[in-house]
């Protein structure tokens, strides 16, 4: 999904690439998620909309007490935070009901990365906090702002993953010198590990987890992916290319049988 309203369908196989239903507003880097069998995107309006894989459209499905723009969100026991300075909000889906979270500590302005770590939440740069890290614990409702010195990158309209083993890894940036960076990040220990370089720029890409394998897709109104390979910790460029040439995007891994339907039949990443 891009903000020229542009969503496709994206196998790294190449055998189920589609163009899906374009979607009703354009918006950048919206909050594009999956709860509760649902496929949800809210942005830069103040609706938040459902995605029916089985009728190919869109449909509204809460409105919202805001309008955001450039600002993450992440899932926590079936619940959409988003990160909407200075008043993030969260969505209940099943209610169809907002309410709010606390701001963190130091603003991190427009493009932010923020994932989900155990029952936390981390809150990584942003236009106006580069290098910063803070976190917020979902279940005592507090914000901790932690020493940044040891951060290799600045990042903003950089793209984040939480991997199965907890660290949390980071890649691109609009920064010009960290454009092609990646990098582990330690939550548990504070600790960061500066990985080889993509080798394409990635501005505003985004990283995807399929099956057990790491995708980074678009970036630069690029089409092309590249794999990220964890035993020897590089990449790889993948044969199947975007239909559309994307940046500022969002992405999201969905189940291959949603869209069994579709011409050549949709099968899963290993």
């Amino acid at each position: 999904m891009d903000h020229n309203k542009n969503i496709e369908l994206y196998s790294p196989t190449g055998n189920c690439n589609h163009k899906l239903a374009a979607f009703p507003m354009s918006c950048f880097n919206n909050v594009l998620i999956y709860v509760d069998e649902m496929i949800i995107s809210c942005c830069g309006g103040e609706s938040c909309w459902e995605y029916s894989a089985k009728e190919n459209n869109w449909s509204v499905i809460a409105t919202a007490p805001f309008s955001h723009n450039n600002q993450p969100g992440v899932v926590y026991q079936e619940k959409v935070y988003v990160m909407d300075e200075p008043s993030p909000k969260v969505l209940d889906p099943s209610s169809k009901t907002w309410s709010s979270w606390p701001s963190p500590p130091n603003k991190s302005g427009h493009a932010p990365s923020m994932v989900g770590w155990k029952d936390c939440i981390i809150l990584l740069g942003g236009k106006n906090n580069l290098r910063g890290v803070q976190i917020f614990n979902i279940t005592k409702q507090t914000w901790t702002a932690l020493d940044s010195s040891q951060v290799p990158m600045d990042m903003s309209y950089s793209s984040t993953l939480t991997l199965s083993n907890g660290e949390v890894f980071i890649v691109g940036s609009d920064q010009d010198a960290y454009i092609n960076s990646s990098a582990f990040y330690n939550p548990g220990e504070d600790s960061w590990v500066k990985l080889k370089e993509t080798i394409r720029s990635r501005q505003g890409a985004r990283l995807v987890l399929l099956g057990s394998k790491i995708f980074v897709v678009g970036g630069r109104y690029s089409g092309l992916v590249e794999e990220f390979l964890l035993k020897t910790n590089a990449w790889k460029p993948v044969d199947a290319k975007l239909i559309i040439s994307r940046n500022y995007m969002s992405v999201i891994a969905l189940p291959a049988k949603l869209f069994s339907h579709l011409q050549g039949g949709c099968q899963g990443v290993n």
